[in-house]
């Protein structure tokens, strides 16, 4: 999700949470912390999750990378399921068409399809920008009867100063972040539609991209594994912070892929054996995966 605090899952304002949909998920999801640093663009949180390398903070990597033989997205194809992303932005912004088939998408569903489908984006920025209500919405109506990954790219969390276009009802107004939080509630409100039409067994993975521009933030973003119809409470807030490149690791081996040793950084031996708990848990994930997949993380620029 796009600029997803940690803090906001529990967040409270005005005597309301930001997030209602998102907490009521904690009681039965994993949840880790990771490093919310950005490093240029959100392209390169994407290479680093689906690659397993560290991305560099002075270039987008999907600008100048002609290959992804790591990549995660081309081994969650490899059994004919479709794999699909969903962004609200051209496709040609970061050269995100070229890179994301390269690394194994099947379909890229952009500002343009959507558009040809019906969908009315937001007039702001140079092209438009589909909202998150919107692209959840058209995201579900996308959802085939077999298995499936979908990649879903937020947006509504980057647009503050549209906020009224995105939303008519302004909340949280006691804050000087009113305009922020109402966009992470509407988002929420979206995500909730979304999951609610995913079939039972469906698994949810979601983490935010980096954390937000506010001051008033730890630096760190959640990852959250949830599946339909199961319980899997994991809190993982007292284990070391983890890095999105490192998570890679962990998800071949929910998806039944083996791995080498993650290549962003080694860990002292207290840190590498409440790495294996996590790796423990997340195998257990694993053991009771259903048929479906959704992948989802929102998108900074």
């Amino acid at each position: 999700m796009e600029s997803l605090d940690f803090e906001l899952l529990e967040m409270d304002v005005d005597g309301r949470p930001v997030m209602p949909f998102l907490r009521s998920l904690l009681p039965d999801a994993i949840l880790l912390r990771l490093d919310g640093t950005k490093k240029l663009a959100s392209a390169n949180s994407d290479f680093e999750l689906f690659n397993g390398l560290e991305a560099s903070p002075d270039f987008v990597h999907y600008e100048y990378e002609y290959a992804y033989p790591r990549s995660l997205i081309a081994q969650l194809g490899s059994g004919g399921r479709p794999v699909e992303v969903f962004h609200g932005l051209p496709a040609n912004y970061m050269n995100l068409r070229a890179a994301y088939k390269l690394q194994g998408f099947s379909r890229y569903h952009d500002i343009e399809v959507m558009r040809a489908a019906g969908v009315r984006p937001l007039d702001c920025w140079w092209a438009g920008v589909v909202t998150d209500k919107d692209l959840f919405s058209y995201a579900a109506r996308q959802m085939p009867s077999g298995p499936f990954v979908q990649f879903i790219i937020t947006m509504s969390m980057h647009l503050p100063e549209y906020v009224d276009l995105v939303t008519p009802e302004r909340r949280f107004r006691s804050s000087p972040r009113s305009a922020f939080l109402t966009l992470a509630h509407d988002t929420d409100t979206a995500l909730r539609h979304y999951v609610a039409k995913l079939p039972q067994g469906a698994m949810l993975i979601l983490w935010g991209d980096h954390r937000s521009y506010s001051r008033d933030n730890s630096g760190l973003i959640p990852f959250l594994v949830y599946i339909k119809g199961a319980s899997l409470h994991f809190d993982g807030r007292d284990l070391p912070v983890m890095s999105r490149c490192s998570m890679y690791f962990y998800l071949q081996r929910i998806f039944g892929k083996g791995a080498d040793a993650p290549s962003c950084g080694g860990s002292h031996e207290r840190e590498r054996e409440r790495e294996r708990e996590i790796l423990f848990t997340l195998v257990c994930v694993a053991l009771i995966f259903g048929s479906s997949t959704t992948v989802k993380r929102p998108r900074t620029r």
